[in-house]
């Protein structure tokens, strides 16, 4: 059995789910219910969703989208100090300033990101890593400026 539960419907509704293989399923329809079992919102919009992800193409919108991101990270970030590691995959990534020597170094980088409308978070042992994760439907120009606040950030708090 797999269990996964947060905002993952179309419009961040809460939702759970519960996958199983058929035969350990002992309920007959209608006969496991109550208040906490569904929240027909949710399902709605998580079906227009994944049919909205389907109709975008969105394997491709991302495909496009992970490949700014690392190029950026790998030959603009990663230069500027020879101890920084580059994590990711998708939209998800992650700078590892652990190398640096400065345990506040991420958190500096993350207030200088603030201070230029930029809103990232830390993650990591001592919050040493620098977590990207911008939307899926991020715009290309967003997605740039976003990476050029992040790079003058760094600079900043090299300095």
């Amino acid at each position: 059995m797999v269990v996964l539960s947060k905002s993952i419907s179309g419009l961040g509704f809460p939702l759970s789910l519960l996958f199983m293989k058929p035969e350990i399923d002992i309920f007959q329809p209608a006969e496991h219910n109550g208040t906490f079992r569904g929240n027909q919102l949710a399902f709605v919009s998580s079906r227009a969703a994944i049919q909205l992800y389907h109709d975008l193409d969105m394997d491709s919108i991302i495909a496009g989208k992970e490949a700014i991101l690392h190029d950026f990270l790998e030959n603009e970030i990663k230069p500027l100090h020879p101890n920084v590691a580059i994590r990711g995959i998708g939209m998800i990534w992650g700078i590892d300033t652990s190398g640096i020597g400065d345990d506040a170094f991420a958190k500096k980088v993350q207030q200088e990101c603030f201070h230029q409308n930029l809103v990232l978070e830390r993650a990591g042992r001592k919050d040493q890593v620098v977590k990207l994760m911008p939307p899926l439907l991020i715009e290309e120009k967003d997605l740039r400026k976003g990476l050029e606040i992040l790079k003058s950030s760094f600079q900043k708090a090299l300095a």
